[in-house]
């Protein structure tokens, strides 16, 4: 019976062996709960997805996790796709059910469907694709139904049906067939293993399979599931015989393989189970899908961890496959549905489904947890809460009184609305002492065990226990308000709070319910709304709405208190509350920051810290009762639910990544989607480029993007920034998208990161891209106004040649009128006209042929582009271009020193850093030296100071710096320095170029000899630069000169005034 319903092996004939087995399930459940006394797990953070979430079949199979993090599961209408914020489905080629999946070593994730088997393929369009491998199988071969196990070595992939296992390898398949059934397929230590019921597990070979040592012993016990415990363990889990441990050394054969008998604490739901699936944990234990009961965790040696079916939160208990993710989640599938579960969370929790209402006070005795709710009493019993002795009265507080008599020994109370105070027993309650009103709160005095306090509306009574009961006392005089917090100093005094705006403090007599003085302390004395009263150390401090406060003796007033460390007194954290673990008596303080839980512990310095990151899951804005237990455990409760924090404070969750998964531009143009870059049809004819280059008219983009990371996704925020864009990352959003409108043209790159619950920050997604600029911004139209810009020029050059001999004509008139007495001053202006008509003839000469050459270029040009020969023309544009900087730099330097004659270039002296002005210069033309391969730098690393017009200087600098990098060539140097003789400072710029011979260094400087000579790269000269120089470093009153040996370089130096910083 059980072989013939394993061999059908699917979720219906599951159906039917909980259907003949209805009895045997409940009996087993029952000795399944009597036998897990003491377990106080919870339940688990669960995400149920439903088929109405995920938009396909309700069944599904098997789940894993590509190397990016997107997950993948075996659905009945296929692949199911889940990036953690949206659901696809993936067809097969046949359009049939999956049911397997396996990665291999390449991330290649390879399928098992119904009469198919292939792999996934990122496609075109950012979809994923589904690639079936049967067109390479025989025609024979091609008839089969489920694949129910894909594994893979290597990069071999296996697929095995129940009569046939195929091998994918280097493109081919191989077969292997079996005329009984194949009902177990696993890989261990990189090699294959079958299970062949009637024959036993074997090991696929080359050419066959082989009967491993006592693989016979299986025959007869069917089975699915194998885990890989250690390198020669393996974990086999039969249906009916219960769960075997395999040791076995098959390569050396050395040692005799054995097989024993595997407990554990579960093995009366393992043996009348179906173990489906299941896979050892990352922290080593093991995860077994045992249908119909749910998934069971044990540890390596058998010990229940875990039990998860429909009462922790499943949608069912047949469980058909477990995954561990990256992060350690667990992903069930279900025969309905798919589940994750944070299994290595620190938190769990218990609802008020468990039939508690609104806990008042938790308290653990003798090792049992009780709670005092508005609906009576509970206490933790395997893993539910159950009444205790069927008390359904309000209880507000709970204590553990320390016997006087023998401190070692404790009796529960509670402090109820009706019955005063109660004994809570293992048999039964007992009534101790009649109230007036509501026990609020209970005290023990530590000065006096003996004696109790109880805080009640409007009173507070006093009790003493003695021979065994207690005794009212009285009720302590001058009490106005109800107490609902009780704290004790080391000389008696009382303190009282009603926790909403009033604090009393009671002075100790000779008399307990006399106290010798009654102070209050309300708003004015610093006592503000909700708060929570506490002996610190024995020192009197409240937690409040804005911080912690403690009293200030000679104000006699609670102000902040900041020693516990600035954020717990400057309202940063709010709605401060304290408590103290049991037995280390160590201080817990709770609040909240920004809305969110956490609680602060003392450091070695004596300042608190706080923890919130692990309180995160927890709902906003509670202010939860609390109880710390001894080894740290933490309960917290809320109107609803129960939590167990047990764990580090610090919780580090692996890193994922941040996932763009699509970039729209305008509307519906897909240029980028889940990993794939494409740019369509429309916008630039087919071509896939990297990064992609958008005509101006779709200067409008839009980015999806998701994070990798499935720790409660749906609290994910997200940041963008947008760079050559934005000025800063955006604040952080839920948003799922970010739209940019109307982008200038220029190249962009758009960030976007994750931030999770925890506020781990992944990795950063980046996608380049580039915004083409408008017709009118094009080189097209830059060429035009470059012509524009030259027609002006010349223009420009025409006019103001006719000024200047206007000028030599006015100047020859004033000069001939002047008398005899300046006759040699007039000769010497005659020599100087005669000089500049002459360096004016040449300049106009060296003018005109730019000039020509630019207007025939030009005309080149535009003859050229109505021909449509856009090569040529371009590479008349790169002469044109040279030329033109030729006619500049010439005109440039031509008006400079024409304005240095005619005295409007002023002279302005001050103080310089002559280093600075190196360094920028060294910065300004590293550009082009490193074009040229020479090396431009400056020996100057001190700053040094010269009194100089600061303009004329930056002209000189740059006009030898450019001369020496005109005639170096590549890997030639230039070198820079600045030192100090005396009253000067000498600069010098020092080349290993062409030098210079005599003759030429003798017509340097000299307006009368026209000096113009080629750089290293054809780079035309002016012979202007050097003559600028002279003039600006005499009107400084310094002196330039030049050292040079031809073939070896030249060396150009020149004197400034030190500056006299004094």
């Amino acid at each position: 019976m059980i072989v013939n319903l394993y061999r059908i092996n699917s979720i219906y004939s599951l159906s039917l062996i909980v259907s003949i087995n209805r009895t045997i399930t409940l009996l087993v459940l029952l000795i399944y709960t009597t036998s897990t006394v003491g377990q106080e797990q919870g339940n688990f953070n669960i995400r149920n997805y439903n088929p109405k979430e995920y938009n396909a079949f309700v069944q599904n199979w098997a789940a894993i996790q590509d190397d990016r993090g997107v997950m993948y599961f075996a659905n009945g209408d296929g692949i199911l796709k889940f990036d953690g914020a949206d659901w696809q489905v993936i067809k097969t080629a046949s359009n049939s059910a999956v049911r397997s999946m396996a990665k291999d070593q390449s991330g290649l994730i390879f399928v098992g469907a119904i009469g198919d088997f292939g792999y996934l393929q990122q496609g075109m369009k950012g979809t994923t694709n589904y690639i079936s491998l049967s067109d390479k199988l025989n025609e024979e071969d091609r008839n089969f139904l489920e694949v129910w196990f894909t594994q893979t070595i290597g990069n071999d992939a296996y697929f095995c049906t129940y009569n046939t296992l195929f091998r994918f390898h280097n493109g081919t398949i191989k077969t292997w067939k079996t005329k009984e059934t194949f009902l177990g397929c696993f890989t261990f230590n990189d090699q294959l293993f079958i299970y062949e019921y009637n024959s036993g597990l074997k090991i696929v070979t080359e050419d066959s399979l082989v009967l491993i040592p006592h693989g016979d012993f299986f025959k007869d016990k069917p089975f699915r599931l194998a885990i890989p415990l250690e390198t020669n363990k393996l974990l086999i889990a039969t249906t009916g015989f219960g769960l075997f441990l395999y040791d076995f050394n098959v390569s050396t054969g050395q040692k005799a393989s054995t097989i024993t008998k595997f407990t554990s604490e579960l093995d009366g739901i393992i043996s009348k189970s179906y173990p489906y699936n299941g896979a050892k944990l990352k922290d080593g234990n093991i995860a077994l899908c045992l249908v119909p009961f749910g998934l069971a965790i044990v540890d390596k040696n058998g010990k229940r961890i875990q039990f998860l079916n429909k009462e922790s939160g499943l949608q069912t208990e047949s469980v058909t496959n477990v995954f561990e993710d990256a992060e350690r989640n667990l992903w069930l599938t279900l025969t309905k549905g798919i589940s994750k579960i944070d299994i290595n969370s620190p938190i769990t929790s218990w609802s008020d489904k468990d039939g508690f209402e609104l806990i008042n006070d938790i308290i653990r005795y003798n090792n049992t947890l009780y709670l005092g709710c508005l609906n009576g009493l509970f206490c933790l019993k395997n893993n539910k809460f159950i009444g205790v002795h069927n008390y359904g009265l309000p209880i507000f507080s709970l204590l553990k009184f320390n016997l006087p008599t023998d401190s070692s020994k404790q009796i529960l109370l509670g402090g109820t609305e009706f019955d005063g105070i109660i004994q809570i027993k293992e048999d039964r309650i007992v009534p101790l002492l009649s109230c007036r009103s509501v026990s609020y709160t209970m005290f023990q005095s530590k000065r006096d065990p003996s004696y109790l306090y109880i805080g009640q509306s409007g009173f507070l009574e006093i009790a003493r226990y003695k021979n065994g009961l207690f005794r009212h006392v009285g009720f302590v005089e001058g009490i106005g308000c109800e107490v609902r917090n009780i704290a004790e100093e080391a000389d008696g005094t009382i303190w009282c709070s009603n926790q909403i705006n009033m604090v009393v403090c009671l002075k100790p007599s000779g008399n307990i319910i006399k106290p010798k003085k009654v102070i209050e302390f309300k708003k004015d004395e610093g006592v503000m709304g909700n708060h929570d009263l506490f002996n610190h150390h024995g020192r009197i401090v409240i937690g409040t709405e804005s911080g912690i406060r403690s009293l200030n003796d000679e104000r006699n007033q609670f102000i902040p208190d900041s020693s516990f460390g600035r954020e717990y007194s400057d309202g940063t954290i709010s709605r401060i509350g304290f408590n103290e673990a049991e037995k280390t008596g160590e201080t817990w303080i709770l609040g909240l920051k920004s809305k969110r839980f956490g609680i602060g512990l003392k450091n070695v310095t004596g300042k608190f810290d706080w923890f919130q990151t692990p309180f995160n899951p927890l709902p906003d804005n509670i202010l939860p009762s609390t109880y710390i237990e001894a080894d740290s455990t933490f309960w917290i409760s809320t109107n609803e639910e129960l939590y167990r924090f047990k764990g580090e404070l610090i919780r580090h969750t692996p890193n994922y990544q941040t996932n763009i998964k699509r970039v729209i531009s305008g509307k519906d143009s897909i240029l980028y989607s889940d990993g794939d870059n494409l740019i369509s049809n429309e916008l630039l004819k087919g071509k896939v480029l990297l990064p992609c280059r958008l005509e101006y008219k779709y200067n409008s983009v839009t980015f999806s993007f998701t994070a990798l990371t499935f720790h409660n996704e749906s609290s994910m925020l997200f940041q963008t920034y947008l760079e050559g864009f934005d000025g800063e990352w955006s604040d952080w959003s839920k948003d799922l998208k970010k739209e940019y409108t109307n982008l200038a043209e220029g190249s962009y790159r758009f960030h976007v990161r994750a931030k999770n619950l925890y506020d781990t920050i992944g990795q950063e997604a980046n996608y380049d891209f580039t915004i083409m600029p408008p017709w009118y911004r094009t080189v097209w139209a830059y060429i035009l106004y470059f012509v524009l810009f030259v027609g002006t020029i010349i223009l420009t050059i025409k006019v103001y040649t006719k000024s200047l001999k206007t000028a030599n004509i006015r100047l020859e008139r004033i000069v001939n009128q002047r008398t005899l007495e300046i006759k040699k001053q007039r000769d010497e202006l005659l020599v100087l006209n005669s000089t500049k008509d002459k360096f004016f003839s040449i300049i106009a000469h060296d003018l005109r042929n730019p000039f020509n050459s630019i207007l025939g270029f030009s005309e080149l040009i535009l003859s050229k582009l109505n021909k449509g020969d856009v090569k040529t023309s371009l590479d008349f544009m790169q002469i044109l271009h040279k030329t033109s900087a030729t006619a500049y730099e010439l005109l440039d330097n031509l008006l400079t020193w024409s304005r240095s004659q005619s005295g409007i270039i002023q002279f302005n002296p001050e103080t310089i850093n002559i280093k600075k002005q190196i360094d920028y210069n060294i910065i300004l033309f590293e550009g082009s030296a490193r074009m040229k391969g020479i090396t431009l730098t400056s020996r100057r690393s001190s700053d040094i100071f010269v009194f100089a017009d600061i303009n004329m200087v930056l002209s000189i600098l740059r006009n030898l710096i450019t001369n020496a990098i005109k005639f170096s060539h590549e890997g030639d140097s230039v070198v820079v320095d600045a030192i100090e003789k005396g009253s000067l400072i000498e600069i010098s710029i020092r080349d290993t170029g062409i030098g210079l011979d005599d003759t030429t260094i003798k017509k340097l400087f000299k307006v009368e000899e026209h000096v113009k000579t080629e750089g290293t790269a054809k780079e035309p000269g002016t012979g202007l630069g050097l003559i600028l120089c002279k003039e600006f470093v005499e009107k400084n009153y310094g002196t330039i000169w030049v050292e040079s040996t031809l073939g070896k370089g030249s060396c150009f130096f020149f004197t400034l005034p030190k500056a006299n910083k004094g």
